[in-house]
């Protein structure tokens, strides 16, 4: 981690996706102020995540050709803006206007600066991708504590303050990275992937299987991660609560995304999935069971370390399968997944408006129980230390 390129894109990752969960902790505030419903809710915030989740491969692959320096540093700046100008929403219109145009911004930064880092990474590449993913992650974590307390003091205009932090280092990114060539390190060759070594069957099964990880995974990340703080707020408890939980959830994901990426050098992707999915089930049932409690609490902190376990594993998967267009791999991973968290946000906002938020937050277990199903299909020993199956 040395490598000053890499530092400068962990930190626009922490300061992106700390300004990315602001809209969450101003939804709140807008459903009173706009006269919103929950479904309004989950389409704004699909906006944002499916916007940025359909950008990311194209950007990516641009990206790949072109090169990603300038490029890179222009969606930290775009985002940034567009979040801050949130502050001066007169509409649910104007809403979607600024939540589409930070999706772009974050379109542009997220496979490209994944991209820099797996490449950068000769040798324990889950490390690596794991620290770019901490750094988005511990911005996600920490934004809703110190935003509770930000909005409560300074409203809405609080997000305006966050446009100088993207300028800052989007300038830092293009500091760091001044001596290196964008497109050539782009374009760089590597080596094959493991995955050449199996049939062309179970490599498809394996993508097949891959694809429905991520979309699973992300639908539960996606309700819960906007509706825990308006599960709080209807349940009367203060903003601070509200941010509190949201912040624990973050956290373990933020913390799992590291680990994660250390354990899948350590034993292999998939029983890191596997097992990953396999605990968010019982955790995410307990995130509504009692808002404010401790255990819930707890339920909520361990929800997060278990769905962010097996984020880093499956990015580094699809990396895998396309080793010479890396931004563009990474784009329709993280891309995909952002997707998904739009489709769980718009579900879980309309379950929430028939059902009752506590329930329809309580059925997103669904998603990663089935997620177990589809992990097993993928390429390589569940057993950690067991030989892979190989077909000649």
């Amino acid at each position: 981690m040395k490598n000053r390129p890499i530092i400068s894109a962990v930190a626009g990752h922490f300061v992106l996706d700390y300004t990315g969960q602001i809209p969450t902790m101003m939804y709140p505030i807008l459903l009173l102020s706009l006269g919103l419903t929950y479904t309004q809710v989950g389409i704004a915030a699909a906006v944002y995540v499916a916007g940025s989740g359909i950008g990311q491969p194209i950007f990516g692959y641009v990206g790949d050709r072109l090169g990603s320096r300038y490029l890179l540093a222009m969606g930290i700046v775009v985002h940034g803006i567009a979040i801050g100008l949130l502050a001066k929403v007169w509409s649910f219109p104007s809403l979607l206007l600024f939540l589409a145009l930070a999706a772009l911004g974050s379109a542009m930064f997220h496979p490209l600066a994944a991209g820099l880092v797996s490449r950068s990474a000769a040798r324990r590449k889950g490390m690596a991708m794991g620290s770019f993913f901490i750094g988005g992650n511990a911005g996600f974590a920490l934004s809703p504590i110190v935003s509770a307390v930000a909005l409560k003091a300074m409203g809405l205009d609080y997000a305006l303050i966050l446009i100088a932090p993207a300028v800052l280092v989007a300038a830092f990114f293009l500091w760091a990275s001044r001596d290196t060539d964008g497109r050539a390190e782009m374009l760089e060759a590597v080596a094959a992937p493991d995955v050449t070594e199996s049939s062309d069957s179970i490599l498809i099964r394996g993508v097949v299987a891959l694809v429905l990880v991520l979309l699973l995974r992300g639908m539960v990340f996606g309700g819960l991660i906007v509706f825990i703080p308006l599960l709080y707020r209807g349940a009367g408890l203060s903003a601070a609560s509200s941010g509190l939980a949201l912040a624990l959830f973050l956290g373990g994901v933020a913390l799992a995304t590291f680990v994660g990426g250390v354990l899948a050098d350590r034993f292999g992707k998939k029983p890191v999935v596997v097992i990953g999915l396999a605990l968010t089930v019982p955790f995410v049932l307990l995130v509504t069971a009692q808002p404010g409690s401790a255990l819930t609490l707890a339920a909520t902190f361990a929800a997060g370390l278990a769905i962010g376990s097996s984020q880093t594993p499956t990015v580094m998967a699809v990396q895998e399968y396309m080793p010479r267009l890396i931004g563009a791999a990474s784009g329709l991973a993280l891309g995909f997944t952002f997707g998904s968290n739009a489709a769980g946000q718009a579900l879980t906002g309309v379950l929430g408006d028939s059902l009752g938020l506590a329930s329809a937050m309580s059925w997103m277990a669904v998603g990663p129980a089935l997620g177990v199903l589809a992990a097993l299909f993928l390429p390589g020993p569940l057993r950690p230390g067991a030989p892979a199956r190989r077909t000649a």
